[in-house]
């Protein structure tokens, strides 16, 4: 039981540093973020590899 107690306030703990980082961001660094956001979706959109769209050999390391 205490455990469970114990990880239910690391987890409220873990939402706050997020919460708190993410509400001291300038409109640029969001504008930034979301760019960065919709190029990654594109990327992912047209076969998830950016050098042109070519699958990797599993054997070459």
């Amino acid at each position: 039981m205490i455990i469970i107690v114990i990880l239910i306030i690391i987890a409220i703990l873990t939402y706050m540093i997020v919460l708190g980082g993410n509400m001291n961001k300038t409109q640029e660094e969001k504008y930034i973020e979301d760019k960065e956001q919709i190029e990654y979706i594109k990327n992912y959109q047209n076969g998830g590899n950016k050098i042109g769209n070519k699958k990797r050999n599993k054997t070459s390391i």
